[in-house]
């Protein structure tokens, strides 16, 4: 177990927030034109259908997500 540390746990997540929030109102305001004004929906519907998949499988066949991690895993192993 690592020792808590100011910067990595709790200075760096509150910077990352607030860049990412900056991003995030930037990119809202002012109300983009027609086309891109549909960009962040889309977005955040795609996100909430993940989380949706994600818990199904979570549920129902947890066994598929430690697969998919052991993919992953092996994967960047023969990439190093």
């Amino acid at each position: 177990m690592t020792r808590f540390r100011w910067l990595r746990h709790v200075l760096l997540p509150w910077l990352s927030i607030i860049a990412i929030s900056v991003v995030l109102v930037g990119t809202l305001y002012p109300t983009p034109p027609a086309p891109l004004y549909f960009a962040p929906i889309v977005v955040l519907i795609w996100l909430l259908l993940g989380i949706g998949v994600l818990r199904f499988l979570q549920i129902h066949n947890p066994v598929a997500i430690r697969q998919g991690g052991i993919v992953v895993v092996d994967e960047t192993e023969t990439l190093s």
